[in-house]
């Protein structure tokens, strides 16, 4: 399940959580996003979070690089 608001789900572990705090956009600007993305970006980005906790830290980085979110 994605969260809108960019907030993990709960029982991920060792991830790199994500908060409202940190999003650079408003949760209606997430939400029209994520409804525009075609069926290929959506699968995608389900399974990156998905995988979000068992990805390396430098996997991690770089995807935050290529969404341009600063890593932690």
């Amino acid at each position: 399940m994605l969260e809108v608001a960019g907030v993990e789900p709960a029982g991920v572990g060792g991830s790199t959580p994500v908060n409202k705090r940190d999003s650079a956009h408003s949760r209606e600007a997430l939400i029209k996003i994520l409804t525009n993305l075609t069926d290929a970006d959506r699968q995608m980005l389900s399974q990156i979070v998905e995988r979000w906790g068992s990805l390396s830290e430098e996997l991690k980085r770089a995807v935050l690089r290529v969404v341009g979110l600063p890593s932690r």
